[in-house]
């Protein structure tokens, strides 16, 4: 920033502020060039820790899940990792805590320290900029969060095409996801590991439960084994003014075919149903990580969202409930072909919806849709993203 343009700020707040909001101001300014410098030098000549690796998120949410969180968990288990999770919020470091796991709170002393001496820092959107200051000899490591179906937000994009930082390696699933990572982000080398999260499809790993949200396991405890559950994961979107689903026939409907549905809203979004007033339908709450509940779904219902890709790999039906297509392609767009990319039942009406769940309850012809469409997304991926990191990476 120019110093005249620094000078004409600093005169305007105290035309509208006053002195005192000017010099607090000034203050905190210089405070955070001082640590800017500070924390440059200091990562430039620290000594990392080989085994020390750090996990941190510059839009964390309230919860403990994704691809940070598996990575996590099996680098601290199985490879006697040093590991430690950076978090806003005081309730995820007292439950990693209780669990016997390293969590900091972010914006700490404590946590500047494990960053400046840390070899590894993993992320699944970005650092904030601060942390990027601490990490000038780290290995930065990003792992992202979803196939890329549907463009980012125009805000996001602008807010990513304005880095310079560089990440060291990406972890993602092929080379449609790189190229279109590649367009917001600076990454010197890939490779092709999978998702950590989809390590849990198939083997079990410890500790898997922490970050579920206890509702969850209400509502599985409430739901007869024999009956089909139907699981509801819709995407985010800016504006929300419908309705998506008719809850009186919806629950009517699942009590004639012996289903029940748990709806799992987007995490910026509010429920667009009130689950008291219904027997069968059940609302998970926006947090908490739902990927070890998967295996108790029978068929998935989506929309854009990129979470059916992974689902897909339990070979169990998904219908598609684009029901504001057009706006949602005017407003938000996609990166990839709708139709070809969604293999399952594409009904835009709940009638039609309905009626397309009660053919997948009695057969399933998309089998060999959804394979075709494994085989192009997670490219030679058999469960085994953590260890690929590892050995790619970490070893």
């Amino acid at each position: 920033m120019q110093p005249v343009s620094l000078v004409k700020r600093a005169y305007c707040v105290l035309l509208r502020e006053g002195i005192i909001a000017v010099t607090i101001k000034t203050v905190r300014f210089c405070a955070l060039r001082i640590e800017l410098v500070l924390a440059l030098f200091l990562a430039y000549i620290s000594l990392r820790n080989e085994d020390l690796i750090v996990f941190a998120n510059s839009s964390e949410r309230c919860e403990f899940s994704g691809n940070m969180k598996y990575l996590f968990l099996e680098l601290t288990n199985d490879y006697d990792k040093n590991c430690v999770w950076l978090t806003q919020y005081d309730e995820i470091e007292k439950l990693l805590s209780d669990h016997g796991y390293k969590s900091c709170k972010t914006d700490t002393l404590k946590s500047r320290v494990y960053l400046l001496r840390a070899k590894y820092a993993v992320t699944d959107v970005d650092f904030d900029n601060r942390q990027w200051w601490y990490l000038h000899s780290a290995t930065t490591i990003q792992l992202w969060h979803g196939y890329p179906l549907k463009q980012l937000p125009e805000e996001e994009r602008e807010g990513m095409n304005a880095r310079i930082q560089i990440f060291d390696y990406a972890c993602l699933n092929n080379h449609v996801e790189e190229a279109e990572l590649r367009t917001h982000k600076n990454i010197d080398k890939v490779y092709y590991t999978g998702y950590p999260r989809n390590d849990l499809f198939f083997r079990e790993i410890h500790d898997a439960e922490i970050g579920v949200n206890p509702v969850a396991q209400e509502i599985l405890e409430r739901i007869p084994p024999e009956e089909t559950v139907i699981g509801y994961f819709p995407t985010w979107r800016e504006n929300e003014d419908v309705d998506p689903i008719e809850a009186d026939i919806f629950n009517t409907y699942l009590e004639e075919h012996d289903a029940h549905c748990i709806i799992k809203p987007h995490r910026y979004t509010d429920p667009f149903v009130d689950d008291t007033e219904f027997e069968r339908i059940h609302v998970h709450p926006p947090t908490g990580d739902i990927y070890p509940i998967f295996e108790d779904i029978d068929i998935l219902i989506t929309d854009y969202s990129s979470i059916y890709f992974d689902y897909m790999l339990l070979d169990r039906p998904v219908a598609f409930y684009p029901y504001d297509y057009e706006d949602y392609i005017k407003n938000r767009g996609l990166n990839l072909d709708y139709d070809s990319m969604t293999p399952g039942p594409k009904p835009h009406e709940f009638n039609k919806l309905l009626d397309d769940l009660s053919d997948l309850i009695s057969d399933d012809p998309y089998h060999q849709e959804r394979q075709n469409i494994l085989n192009d997304v997670f490219v030679d991926y058999e469960g085994e993203a953590v260890s690929n990191i590892y050995d790619n990476i970490l070893r």
